[in-house]
């Protein structure tokens, strides 16, 4: 760490700026459940991504909008070391007065992270790594059976009812009853929530026909932390069985940024 580095280099792939670096650390630590993930910068934002098991895929997204300024002149793609990107994040406590600056001279070089606080500043160069090939869900918006919007709130407390013991959830969407039900069987007991269609935190309800298919529990438990900072929460099963659960998150500045995690069902 150190201020010597020179983020005014014109030949940079990237230079972006962040006034508050909370935002950023909450959509990290809702994905910290492995040891690295992989940064896709674009010009229409960031998006980590992180696997699991490849069957289990979550991607976090600061869109474009959400920077002070952001230039970019090539896309890239590098994986980095999750732990030592936040922590280098967290140097000043992670509070929303700290000022973040990106900068990323080309392929094969460190990221520079640029942390400001009035009258301080600190750099950190992450080592960047080659990807791995991700997994490809292609998960297409055309091939979605059925489709709930639905506030948190809600969705917590389904959570909360379930039996943690279980190793797998099934989930039912259906146009008539049971509309939309969660169940699990555990050590001691079964269980099942369901949510009507015309429930208060149900916003958009779009089923077209009959679908029950099981996921593993432990995906559930790995979005509880992005559960817990979202407001809403959409949840999306295709013609394959694959699960979209993505949750909608409202920062400081009261933008919307949002995570998403991909499973593939159990396999009979």
């Amino acid at each position: 760490m150190g201020s010597q580095y020179n983020s005014e280099n014109n030949q940079d792939v990237l230079n972006a700026t962040l006034h508050n670096v909370r935002n950023l650390i909450n959509l990290l630590k809702s994905i910290k459940f492995t040891d690295s993930t992989v940064l896709f910068a674009t010009d229409q934002g960031f998006k980590f991504t992180v696997e699991d098991g490849k069957c289990m895929q979550a991607n976090a997204f600061l869109q474009k909008d959400l920077f002070d300024f952001y230039n970019i002149t090539e896309e890239f793609i590098v994986k980095l070391p999750l732990k030592v990107l936040l922590h280098c994040l967290l140097i000043f406590g992670g509070t929303s007065s700290t000022v973040i600056k990106f900068v990323y001279e080309k392929d094969g070089f460190p990221l520079h992270i640029v942390l400001e606080e009035p009258g301080i500043s600190t750099e950190c160069s992450i080592r960047t790594f080659e990807p791995d090939d991700l997994l490809d869900f292609r998960f297409n918006g055309q091939d979605v059976i059925n489709k709930v919007i639905m506030q948190s709130s809600k969705l917590k407390e389904v959570f909360l009812e379930l039996d943690a013991t279980s190793e797998s959830i099934d989930i039912t969407m259906s146009p008539d009853e049971p509309y939309l039900r969660f169940a699990t069987i555990g050590i001691a007991a079964s269980t099942d929530v369901s949510v009507p269609k015309n429930a208060s935190a149900v916003e958009v309800f779009q089923c077209t026909e009959v679908q029950t298919f099981s996921y593993k529990l432990s995906f559930f438990k790995r979005s509880v932390k992005a559960l817990a900072l979202a407001n809403r929460v959409s949840i999306r099963i295709d013609n394959r069985g694959f699960l979209s659960m993505q949750y909608l998150l409202k920062t400081d500045d009261d933008k919307t940024s949002f995570v998403e995690f991909y499973c593939a069902p159990n396999e009979d």
